[in-house]
């Protein structure tokens, strides 16, 4: 059996037509910390940039986040709430609204931004 090799040739895959491509439009983000929890809502400061005034606040159902957010929606979380167009045929418009995911601070962290903090505060005299 030791006759010529065998030649195998691949075929070639070519998408004729077919689904457009999926697309998404933002417009707008919106990142900013929850204020507050209720039994069923919870309430946000929002912005657009860090040098936006004044700052939005709203009021959202608890059942706008996913389940898994649901339990980090506590006092001072960190939250993304974006809005904009989801496109892959029809156009759908989208709001979606997510936990920021950031560890823990370290003990170290923790005391640095103490010092700084004290050090910023010590110069202001309050009348």
């Amino acid at each position: 059996m030791g006759g010529r090799p065998i030649e195998v040739k691949i075929p070639r895959v070519k998408q004729f037509g077919g689904q457009p491509k999926e697309r998404y439009i933002l417009l707008k983000k919106y990142q900013g910390f929850v204020c507050s929890q209720g039994e069923t809502t919870f309430t946000a400061r929002l912005f657009e940039n860090a040098s936006e005034h004044p700052v939005i606040e709203a009021e959202f159902d608890l059942e706008e986040l996913s389940e898994t957010d649901r339990e980090l929606a506590v006092e001072g979380a960190a939250l993304v709430w974006t809005i904009g167009y989801h496109e892959n045929g029809p156009r759908k418009r989208e709001s979606l609204i997510y936990i920021r995911r950031r560890p823990g601070w370290t003990e170290e962290e923790s005391k640095e931004a103490k010092a700084d903090t004290e050090a910023l505060t010590s110069g202001i005299t309050w009348k």
